[in-house]
């Protein structure tokens, strides 16, 4: 795609942020809350339904928290950045810190050496012979070990920069923000109420796994040095199309592909881009709009073919020796 038709698209669209959208976004979860405490509070028996709307609201509040680092979540500075660091303590994750990792990751997108969200990827081939085996075990039986070891990426890239810069008030805060809440979780709830919390992680696993699986995987580049310009962000991620119902209720994340081309417009908006680049033939071919079935259609492939197409083999050795 050209700068001309990329331009072309964003003239059709409307960036400007809408509090009905916002209010909107606050009752649904409200409502989430509301069901969350009540059903805990319940019978052992209808105590773990609140696991159901627990494991969305963590993912709404990944999507909230993301939208606030993009400076979307309100319009207003300081509300966006408070936003910022209760969504992102809700989804256990530091805000500011996580900003850092997420702005290189759309700097760098696609980039196999350079992009910090493609860590597992680059990690896989040179792993243990036991993790391998935990991998392709965790790929056949659909356990979401993938969005484990994203978190422990993340974790990671956020101690470092903290390292880096221990003087930084503003990313202590966004550190100790979700270890607090969920310390506090911890305390205050019986076992058993913990017990339904960590069926709502699990679950909210499952559906981080489902929804942002299909985003990045397989679409590589691998020239170190190749930064792709906003309006060709297209060719190294992918769209995942699902039901209205869960579009909406995931703040529209699956419409990766726009938000990438188009950061700065609000979740509200995404659906619109995704109508924009389809009416345009025969441009939108080449694009990667897939849909729900794809990840179940991935499953016949091993995990190393999944992760990685271009490999031959597990082994990073071999796969040298036969480029060579």
């Amino acid at each position: 795609m050209n700068r001309e038709l990329y331009k072309k698209i964003r003239s059709q669209l409307h960036f400007k942020h809408q509090w009905s959208k916002f209010s909107l976004y606050v009752f649904e979860d409200i409502i989430l809350w509301t069901s969350v405490f009540y059903f805990l509070n319940q019978s052992l028996s209808l105590s773990w339904i609140a696991s159901l709307p627990f494991a969305l609201l963590m993912f709404r509040n990944f999507a909230f928290m993301h939208e606030a680092v993009h400076g979307l979540a309100a319009p207003h500075h300081k509300l966006n950045y408070g936003f910022g660091l209760f969504a992102g303590a809700i989804c256990f994750l530091p805000f500011s810190l996580w900003k850092s990792i997420h702005i290189e990751h759309h700097y760098w997108t696609g980039n196999f050496d350079k992009d910090p969200a493609l860590e597992v990827v680059k990690r896989y081939p040179n792993s243990s012979p036991l993790m391998k085996t935990v991998f392709t075990v965790m790929w056949r039986t659909r356990f979401p070990l993938m969005a484990f070891f994203q978190y422990i990426v993340f974790w990671a890239h956020s101690v470092a920069r903290l390292s880096k810069n221990r003087r930084d008030l503003d990313l202590w805060v966004s550190l100790v923000c979700p270890l607090v809440l969920w310390g506090g979780l911890a305390y205050a709830l019986s076992f058993s109420q913990l017990a339904v919390v960590g069926l709502g992680i699990f679950l909210y696993s499952l559906l981080f796994d489902f929804i942002n699986l299909p985003h990045h995987v397989g679409v590589y580049s691998y020239d170190p040095n190749d930064r792709k310009g906003i309006w060709d962000q297209h060719s190294v991620v992918r769209s995942c199309r699902y039901p209205d119902l869960i579009e909406h209720l995931v703040l529209n994340f699956n419409f990766h592909t726009e938000h990438h081309m188009m950061p700065d417009l609000p979740w509200h908006e995404l659906p619109g881009a995704h109508e924009a680049i389809k009416s345009l033939k025969p441009h939108n071919d080449e694009f990667h709009f897939i849909k729900a079935g794809w990840l179940a259609q991935q499953r016949h492939k091993t995990f190393a073919q999944f992760l990685r197409p271009d490999l031959h083999s597990d082994n990073e050795e071999d796969n040298k020796k036969q480029a060579a």
